[in-house]
C-alpha cells in the first residue's frame, strides 16, 4: 500500500462502487444491484491513519429453496476490510442445511459466523476460520444468518457453501456421494437410505445405511453421510 493510501477495498458482491481514489480523504460510495439491499454505510472515507472509516458493505438475501453462497471474488481471494452478511430465508416450518464445499480464510483474523435466525443476537451455530472445511450445519429455524468479517491484511481463497431447505419432519437431502450409488429418495422421519461404493472404491466415512431419526428433539440422520474414495 502506498504512503497516505488506504488501499483498494474492492467492490462488494452484487454491488456497484463509485470512485477510484484510495488516498487520504478520498471517498468511495456504494449501492446494490437491483434486487439486493444495502447493509452498512453508503460511503467510506480514507482516514489520515490509512484506514477506511467504515468497513465495505456487502449483503445478499436468499429465498430460493436451494442455492450457493460465495465469498466475494471466490476463488480468487476476498480482499480486505470486509463485513458481509448473507441471510437465507425459507418457508416458515422448514429448516436449512449447509454444505461446505470449500473453505480457506486467514486463520484467527478472518471469520465466518453462522447464526440460527435473522438477528445479530441470534444463537451461533458455529464460528469458523482457517483452511479446515467445516462439517455440515443444520438450522433449527427457517432463517440462517451468515456473517463474514475480514481484517485489513492478507486473505484466503474464500468459501463455497451450498444450501437446501427441508421440512421439520424430514432430514436434509444427503446428496449422492462421489464414486457411489445411493438407494432411497425418501428423507422423512423413519426413512433410510443406503450407499454402495462403485467398483474399485471403498467406504471412507459412515456406514452403508443411515436412518432419519429423532434425537434430543432434533430430526437428523443416524450417522455421517457415507463417502467412498
Amino acid at each position: 500500500i502506498e504512503k497516505e493510501s488506504c488501499g483498494d477495498p474492492g467492490t462488494p458482491l452484487y454491488g456497484i462502487r463509485e470512485g477510484d481514489g484510495f488516498s487520504n480523504r478520498d471517498v468511495l460510495r456504494f449501492e446494490c444491484q437491483f434486487g439486493f439491499e444495502l447493509i452498512g454505510e453508503k460511503s467510506i472515507v480514507c482516514q489520515e491513519n490509512n484506514q477506511w472509516f467504515k468497513e465495505v458493505p456487502c449483503l445478499s438475501n436468499f429465498t430460493a429453496p436451494m442455492g450457493t453462497v460465495l465469498s466475494p471474488d471466490y476463488p480468487e481471494g476476498y480482499g480486505n476490510n470486509l463485513n458481509c452478511i448473507w441471510t437465507i430465508i425459507s418457508d416458515p416450518g422448514s429448516r436449512i442445511h449447509l454444505s461446505f464445499n470449500d473453505f480457506d480464510l486467514e486463520s484467527q483474523f478472518d471469520f465466518l459466523a453462522v447464526k440460527d435466525g435473522d438477528s445479530p443476537d441470534s444463537p451461533i451455530l458455529g464460528t469458523f476460520t482457517g483452511a479446515e472445511v467445516p462439517s455440515h450445519l443444520t438450522s433449527n429455524s427457517h432463517i440462517l444468518r451468515l456473517e463474514f468479517q475480514a481484517d485489513h491484511s492478507m486473505s484466503g481463497r474464500g468459501f463455497n457453501i451450498t444450501y437446501n431447505t427441508f421440512g421439520h419432519n424430514e432430514c436434509p437431502d444427503p446428496g449422492i456421494p462421489i464414486n457411489a450409488r445411493r438407494f432411497g429418495d425418501n428423507f422423512q422421519l423413519g426413512s433410510s437410505i443406503s450407499v454402495i461404493c462403485e467398483e474399485g472404491f471403498i467406504k471412507t466415512q459412515g456406514t452403508e445405511t443411515i436412518t432419519c431419526i429423532l434425537m434430543d428433539g432434533k430430526v437428523m440422520w443416524s450417522g455421517p453421510i457415507p463417502r467412498c474414495g
